[in-house]
């Protein structure tokens, strides 16, 4: 999964979102969240369904394109520009 460019990748391409993530911080890779108290509240949260995918209406999904994007024109980094791979800046 895209946790670099949640908002982009996963919630604006497919239309869904995590909702109530238990932790400080926004949505990341659980390998990065911390240590074992961490990650098994993040377990807990998403056994007992207290955080979990939701699939957004258009309505959710216009208005939260439309706040992520006037994010990113006020000078926040919404969407990350993805590293260019070695092989497509070689010269042939």
């Amino acid at each position: 999964m895209n946790y670099r460019n949640y908002k982009c990748a996963i919630v604006e391409h497919c239309g869904v979102a995590l909702i109530n993530w238990p932790l400080s911080g926004a949505v990341q890779n659980p390998s990065k969240i911390g240590g074992g108290n961490q990650v098994q509240t993040l377990l807990d949260a998403l056994q007992s369904n207290q955080c979990k995918w939701v699939s957004l209406s258009e309505e959710e999904l216009s208005q939260h394109m439309t706040d992520n994007q006037a994010r990113q024109a006020r000078g926040k980094v919404v969407y990350i520009p993805r590293k260019q791979r070695t092989a497509a800046t070689a010269k042939k």
